[in-house]
């Protein structure tokens, strides 16, 4: 019996009340969201009392012996810090960690063990497919990466059918429901996301500091009306440029009102507007959609507003500029020298304990007649080896872990997310709310069948001879043979399963 979920936003007003911590549920309407606020708690069952929106799992009769289920991962996004707990050190998601790898091992007899020989992603598809092809058991779960290279091991079926795995219950709320309509194949999910991983959407930072000065409006409430969009946030960011050191010279010495990096963020904005590289047929069958008119309109504003306005600060992709692996942009967030900053989910971690006054926004709408906010999840995803022994065990710890990040790790992340320098408020756990309520997938992205159709936006803002239709007419054609090619190849690796 599903019990009813209480707002985030709600909570942290009886948070600030009371002066106390709790682990709270979020709201109901929300099948995929574990809850923004609270501490860790061990629990094992659902009573009555319980405030968990889930039937917790039972594995009566099931004892691995002691067994180890080893996980590969690799340092990227939220696989640095988020994962694994060795010892309990007195931090809270450490602790959280600690608490649901004890779990596995009293419910299951589990020891969970990481392993990170490689460092990078690179080796991931040659580390999957010796493993299937020597039928070596080394790992029984693989961290991928969101997108690289999943076309590769999944067309050469190295990918066990998640379907398939005993114990796992798909229609829980702690399994993601979107990615498993959007990426299943005919009955085939080689990739699963859950509440085991943390979603990692972009947003938009901004500065409250520089709103204040500038007597904005308030972004939270123009979130709330429904008229948080594109043309919003450029009227906004016009708003507050400033040549600081009046050399007439726009560069990274002076003020914008929005800056980001011209690469692989821009992504997200095609799938915030309400549109997929990839959709599906009357069939079901993956299909690219057409290039609608609303993206080539997003293109042209978006292209006017980066390079004509001097509102916007942008720069290419360098390392040294790599906010998702810690870098700091040329451009001073922390500094105020931006209004808005768009920017992964997971680098809110890097402004904690700094005196950075800033807030968390989604992507803006295309208009005000569009319903939701949406968010690109760019976290990465888990993959069981196609030559797995150990079905009975993968399926049982994958869906504790699942059941149990919900209940406790999740919790714990949000709420540490909302105890950086961004005031608590209700404001801040709405954004949250609303921000991971609507996360999404796009089969274009994750399996990159469609190649560069995916990088429309930012290639074609990047490149001045380029626009949104002649960049989807250069690649269409390739992008669709490439999709033609992977699902003859899936239907053969169904075929063989």
């Amino acid at each position: 019996m599903k019990k009813k979920r209480t707002t985030a936003s709600k909570l942290l007003t009886a948070l600030i009340l009371a002066g106390i911590s709790l682990l709270s549920c979020g709201d109901q309407t929300n099948p995929n969201k574990p809850s923004t606020s609270g501490e860790a708690q061990d629990t094992s069952t659902n009573t009555s009392d319980s405030p968990y929106d889930f039937e917790y799992p039972t594995f009566d009769g099931l004892d691995f012996g002691g067994e180890d289920f080893v996980i590969y991962r690799w340092e990227w996004g939220m696989y640095r810090e988020y994962f694994e707990a060795d010892t309990q050190s007195g931090d809270v998601l450490n602790e959280a960690l600690w608490r649901r790898e004890q779990k596995v091992y009293n419910l299951l007899n589990v020891n969970i063990r990481y392993e990170n020989p490689d460092g990078t992603n690179h080796n991931l598809p040659n580390r999957i497919s010796t493993q299937v092809l020597n039928d070596d058991h080394t790992y029984d779960l693989f961290l991928t990466h969101c997108c690289m290279n999943l076309d590769q091991i999944t067309a050469e079926g190295y990918l066990y059918n998640f379907n398939d795995l005993p114990h796992i219950d798909m229609t829980q709320p702690y399994w993601n429901q979107n990615f498993q309509e959007t990426l299943s194949i005919d009955g085939y999910l080689p990739l699963a996301f859950s509440d085991y991983l943390i979603p990692d959407p972009d947003v938009i930072f901004f500065h409250k500091q520089l709103l204040a000065d500038n007597d904005l409006e308030s972004p939270y409430d123009l979130v709330h009306n429904g008229t948080w969009t594109w043309d919003k946030l450029i009227e906004m960011a016009k708003e507050v440029k400033h040549d600081l050191n009046g050399d007439g010279v726009w560069d990274m010495e002076d003020q914008y009102g929005f800056m980001a990096e011209l690469d692989w963020q821009f992504n997200g904005i095609l799938q915030s507007i309400g549109d997929y590289v990839v959709t599906r047929d009357n069939d079901g069958t993956p299909i690219y959609n057409p290039l609608s008119d609303r993206v080539v309109d997003i293109c042209k504003k978006l292209d006017d507003f980066l390079f004509t306005t001097n509102a916007a600060y942008t720069w290419e992709w360098q390392s040294d500029y790599d906010v998702n692996n810690g870098y700091e942009p040329p451009v001073s967030f922390k500094d105020g020298r931006a209004l808005f900053f768009m920017v992964p989910m997971n680098t809110a971690s890097d402004y904690r304990g700094t005196n950075v006054n800033f807030g968390i926004l989604p992507f803006p709408k295309y208009d005000e007649a569009q319903e939701d906010y949406l968010s690109l999840n760019w976290s990465g995803l888990m993959a069981v080896p196609s030559n797995t022994e150990t079905q009975d065990m993968t399926g049982a710890v994958l869906e504790l872990l699942s059941a149990e990040g919900r209940a406790t790790v999740l919790p714990v992340y949000y709420d540490m997310i909302l105890e950086s320098k961004i005031s608590r408020d209700e404001e801040s756990a709405k954004m949250l709310d609303i921000i991971f309520e609507n996360t999404v997938f796009d089969f274009g992205m994750t399996y990159q069948v469609s190649g560069e159709l995916f990088y429309l936006i930012p290639r074609a803002l990047a490149n001045k001879h380029l626009t949104a239709v002649t960049y989807y007419e250069q690649h269409i054609r390739r992008a669709n043979n490439a999709l033609e090619d992977f699902l003859e190849s899936i239907e053969n690796v169904i075929a063989n399963q």
